[in-house]
């Protein structure tokens, strides 16, 4: 039998992008049977999770045979099940609701309105202030009807967010596979026509699609702005760009691996700090956060 592996390990956050990314690829690329080991990976983040997601899912929608190998680390495992990674690799998908410190994968198809606005309502019961949330909501409304009007994703897009109470932030994760910031965008005259200009156009001054002839697509530029101003940080991934948004620094550059579709995650710190009522869970892990 004609069987591939891929493999990785150790902690899988935003350093490991590009690992995390050309395993993505060869998920949705690979036509033998496919081996995903992950068995010594130690901590995830929700990048990788809707990353695998979202790949894993286009492999099955093309009829490919795959298996994931689960962490042995048990706080690792632990965590995956309870973010609802492994119900998704058993075919079975949590409803959109919050769980303590998380709202847990999800594939946003017909019932984004209602997901979105969990989503918000949990960054604002995080620690974040109404101005800020409202602003947060109307960037990733823009995204997400963006990735159902322009993006031609055949899966929809996945989401997944993450509060870390002992640090004090939250970060969110989503991943669509369609054509991508670079063919999406328009080409601008003050704007060089490669790849990583146009993520940085589209993180910093919108307007790369249009709905009825009027100017769209400010969803990024809006998320990166109130985040940023907030102390925050965003990623952006698309094709061979990625964009970085940390305070007064913004930054586009090309990574070695080419990603179909877009990834964004973004981190915000609470804006205010009420004590929390419900526990937080899987210390090692969040401890371990970068």
């Amino acid at each position: 039998m004609n069987i591939e592996t891929v493999k990785l390990s150790g902690s899988l956050d935003i350093g490991k992008i590009e690992e995390i990314l050309q395993v993505g690829m060869e998920i949705i690329t690979c036509k033998k049977e496919l081996i995903v080991d992950l068995s010594e990976v130690t901590f995830v983040r929700p990048i990788s999770l809707v990353v695998f997601a979202a790949t894993i899912y286009n492999a099955r929608t093309l009829g490919n045979k795959l298996k994931v190998v689960l962490p042995n680390k048990m706080d690792t495992r632990s965590y995956i099940n309870s973010i609802g990674f492994q119900s998704f690799l058993e075919g079975n998908q949590k409803e959109p609701s919050y769980y303590k410190s998380y709202v847990p994968l999800y594939h946003l198809d017909a019932n984004r309105p209602q997901f979105v606005d969990l989503l918000i309502d949990f960054i604002q019961r995080e620690g974040v202030d109404n101005k800020t949330s409202y602003i947060i909501r109307l960037g990733i409304n823009e995204l997400i009807q963006n990735v159902f009007d322009h993006s031609k994703s055949q899966v929809g897009c996945f989401v997944c967010s993450q509060s870390y109470r002992q640090k004090k932030y939250i970060r969110t994760a989503m991943v669509d596979l369609g054509i991508g910031i670079p063919t999406n965008a328009r080409t601008i005259s003050r704007f060089k026509n490669s790849t990583d200009d146009r993520i940085l156009l589209a993180a910093t001054n919108g307007e790369i699609t249009t709905r009825h002839n009027i100017p769209g697509a400010k969803g990024l530029k809006m998320l990166c702005e109130i985040i940023t101003e907030n102390q925050g940080n965003i990623c952006i991934f698309s094709h061979k760009g990625r964009f970085t948004g940390e305070g007064s620094k913004k930054n586009a550059k090309l990574k070695e691996v080419f990603f179909q579709g877009t990834g964004i995650e973004f981190k915000l710190p609470y804006l205010f700090d009420d004590e929390k009522s419900v526990g937080f869970g899987f210390k090692e892990i969040i401890e371990g956060e970068i």
